[in-house]
């Protein structure tokens, strides 16, 4: 008995945190309905059906058929796991479970990444560790990845702190046990590539976290060679979806610019875009889904997606409580430096990326952006939503650098 007494002491935040999900689990799931969404892949409706179309480069069932735009394999691991638990649990239940399950492990990722790393295990700041998990749970970022869900993002939302916890665990010690959880979560974190963009931007950030981190450790050279090993080892395992990627690219990459949801859509989706790069969209993370409308079929016309969290956003209670927030995470940013603490100082060039896209073509980044928008087509294409591509990373950040401003 006082075993388990001292097992939920030492375990109670991340039992909180669990808790805590599990209401709003609870409260999201309809029952006899089957939960669907943006972009919905369902392999669970016909799983060898499924598994035949992503292993190939010719998608026969898109119209009359198409070259894959998308890295349809890169799916394959969470298609896997959805076919396991398909042994378990019922069809109209497989997605709910596992887009749902990610808002319990994604928060505890961020809990033990900044429990292990930041704070080094201290027993006193472990509540700091729990605020960072529980802002990364209830941010307005995390409401819309999950309002009209598709797995990429979801599992990009609760893989991303265990990835980073796990990479800082191996440049700490190299040893194969670390290196075997690096290489698992890798694996399912391949999932997040079914848009690309996604996996390179994720990618990218990590060669800048860790091109930071190796400058602000003088270039130590076991540092740089498990720095490197790792670039390798990551770039390595997704290399099953990067091929078929580059295909496409170098075969069909200018039919994008040419066809027809980016003539009609991609001007509206960037000004979307820049609408929602104000300041105050930044401090409470909000952004184009508050402007969709859906069908209101009881109304017979369009209404906003998000009616009743807007008139949220807008009481000055969250108007006050969010500037509040967003000012101790810039401080968090500052402390990071004014301490010395090497590892989030690392993190902050990844920061300046995300708050450059996610402010869009506004100042004092609006003719630059307005430039690479002209010049380069196929970055205008490839980026027409930032907040779906930068919005996860800037909510880890957002909690990590919280935390340590209230620590």
């Amino acid at each position: 008995m006082r075993f388990i007494i001292a097992k939920i002491r030492q375990y109670i935040f991340p039992l909180i945190l669990i808790v805590v999900a599990l209401i709003i689990i609870i409260k999201s799931y309809t029952p006899g309905t089957t939960l669907s969404g943006w972009d919905t892949l369902h392999p669970e409706f016909d799983f060898g059906l499924y598994f035949k179309r992503i292993f190939t480069v010719w998608q026969s069932h898109q119209g009359l058929g198409a070259p894959p735009s998308q890295s349809h394999i890169g799916d394959l691991p969470h298609a896997f796991i959805l076919w396991i638990m398909s042994f378990l649990i019922p069809l109209n239940l497989l997605r709910y479970t596992y887009i749902l399950s990610m808002l319990i492990i994604g928060p505890l990722g961020v809990y033990f990444f900044l429990n292990e790393n930041i704070f080094n295990r201290n027993k006193q700041s472990q509540i700091f560790a729990f605020i960072g998990g529980l802002f990364y749970l209830l941010n307005l970022g995390t409401l819309q990845n999950f309002y009209t869900p598709l797995e990429m993002f979801t599992t990009f939302y609760g893989l991303l702190g265990w990835l980073l916890w796990a990479i800082i665990n191996y440049l700490k010690n190299s040893n194969r046990r670390n290196l075997f959880i690096v290489t698992i979560i890798t694996i399912i974190f391949a999932s997040t590539s079914h848009t690309a963009t996604l996996w390179y931007i994720f990618y990218g950030s990590l060669g800048l976290f860790l091109l930071t981190n190796m400058t602000i450790n003088k270039f130590q050279k076991n540092l740089i060679k498990k720095s490197v090993f790792l670039l390798i080892l990551i770039f390595l395992f997704q290399l099953f979806l990067i091929f078929p990627n580059l295909y496409y690219a170098k075969n069909y990459s200018k039919y994008v610019t040419l066809s027809k949801i980016n003539r009609m859509g991609s001007n509206e989706f960037f000004f979307r875009g820049q609408k929602r790069g104000k300041i105050k969209d930044l401090a409470l993370i909000t952004n184009f889904p508050f402007d969709w409308k859906v069908y209101d079929f009881s109304k017979n016309s369009p209404a906003p997606q998000m009616d009743q969290w807007e008139n949220h956003v807008q009481t000055p209670f969250i108007q006050i409580w969010g500037a509040f927030l967003f000012i101790l995470f810039l401080i968090g940013i500052v402390l990071s430096f004014n301490k010395k603490n090497h590892l989030l100082m690392a993190f902050v060039p990844v920061f300046f990326l995300c708050f450059f896209f996610l402010r869009n073509a506004n100042f004092p980044f609006t003719s630059f952006f307005l430039f690479l928008r002209d010049k380069f087509p196929l970055f205008s294409e490839m980026l027409r939503f930032p907040f779906t591509k930068f919005s996860i990373l800037y909510m880890f950040l957002y909690s990590i650098f919280l935390s340590y401003a209230f620590y």
